[in-house]
């Protein structure tokens, strides 16, 4: 895992989110290090220090962002959001308009989202808590067919 953790501090008067991000070592999976994997363990850092929400519709980035890198890893302290500042519809409206950007071709984005945490599932032993539940048949037929499912999206 590279999430060691997230806080709240305080930064002179104003509240800030502190994440810290561990490089991944040797007995880490290879894909923490695959920047076109979903697990990629600095796209956070990346999508700070690239600007791109500042130039994107929908979303907008801290007005304070901070990325500090050492050899262990990365610290990333951002301004402090209160859960009541935002709510529900106007997440919406902005994730909305942020599915409308264009994307631009940067390294570090992930490829094949879907089709990666499907294999980390099948890897884990697929659906089974599905299995007990009133959706069992709908989740085993997508589970079966989801290689299929997959192909149209590419």
């Amino acid at each position: 895992m590279s999430t060691i953790g997230v806080w709240r501090a305080v930064v002179g008067d104003e509240p800030v989110a502190v994440k810290r991000l561990a490089a991944p070592g040797e007995h880490d999976p290879s894909e923490l290090s695959d920047p076109h994997h979903f697990a990629y363990w600095r796209r956070g850092a990346d999508v700070v220090t690239s600007g791109i929400l500042a130039r994107s519709q929908g979303l907008r980035p801290p007005v304070r962002s901070y990325v500090v890198e050492d050899v262990e890893g990365i610290t990333i302290t951002e301004d402090w959001v209160e859960d009541a500042a935002v709510n529900g519809l106007f997440a919406a409206h902005a994730l909305g308009r942020f599915a409308g950007t264009p994307v631009p071709d940067v390294s570090w984005l992930a490829r094949d989202q879907l089709r990666d945490r499907l294999r980390r599932t099948e890897r884990r032993g697929g659906w089974p808590t599905l299995a007990r539940t009133t959706v069992a048949d709908v989740a085993e037929h997508l589970w079966s067919r989801r290689e299929s499912h997959l192909a149209r999206l590419d």
